[in-house]
């Protein structure tokens, strides 16, 4: 509540098959339903016609199919943990910057397709 009252945006953690969260200052976080498992999510099977355009996938995601979830999802942004770790909760800089440059790489051109296409 303090969060809303001040104005800023919170993160809502929320699994395929739930209802989707429609609530102005919250921004939905798809992830699987063991966060930090590294249990990649099913991409094509997401299904969430209320949430809007701004909502966090999450669930597996790495460097290496990172740019793949955003082209499949229009996802507005991308979260990892497990797999961004060289070994269990020990973050590999290496793999951050990988994950951060394909991510932005990839809306990138996710966005100067949009553009092309109107």
């Amino acid at each position: 509540a303090a969060a809303e009252n001040s104005g800023l945006q919170v993160i809502l953690p929320t699994f395929p098959g739930f209802p989707p969260i429609q609530h102005q200052n919250w921004i939905p976080m798809v992830d699987n339903v063991e966060p930090g498992s590294g249990i990649t999510l099913d991409w094509h099977d997401l299904d969430y016609p209320g949430m809007g355009e701004r909502w966090i996938l999450a669930g597996g995601l790495s460097p290496s199919n990172v740019g793949e979830a955003i082209a499949a999802t229009a996802a507005w942004g991308v979260d990892a943990s497990s797999g961004l770790e060289s070994a269990p909760g020990v973050k590999d800089l290496d793999l951050i910057e990988a994950f951060v440059r394909v991510a932005k790489e990839t809306s990138a051109w996710e966005q100067r397709a949009s553009e092309t296409r109107t």
